[in-house]
């Protein structure tokens, strides 16, 4: 098994774990709303939401380093394709 197969099984049992350990229903309050839902699915929701905000945070640079790396690639072949610069000016 690779180690990635590895890591995410042992974090998805601990997860079961403690999912199963945290099972008592406990009330969220937000502004107007009320939640009220398992510990555990609360915190794994919140977890979710800092993740996907930390992931669209780091968005922006992402893309601008994916196209400023297709645009070294273009020039690069660009210069391949040329022909060799005659250096014999004599």
């Amino acid at each position: 098994m690779t180690p990635t197969i590895v890591i995410a099984t042992l974090i998805a049992l601990f997860t079961m774990i403690f999912s199963v350990q945290n099972a008592q229903s406990v009330e969220l309050s937000l502004f107007a709303w009320r939640f009220a839902g398992p510990l555990a699915a609360i915190i794994l929701l919140a977890f979710a939401a800092g993740a996907l905000t930390a992931w669209l945070t780091g968005l922006p640079s992402r893309l601008r380093l994916r196209k400023e790396l297709r645009e070294a690639l273009q020039r690069e072949e660009a210069l391949k394709s040329q022909p060799p610069a005659d250096n014999d000016s004599r």
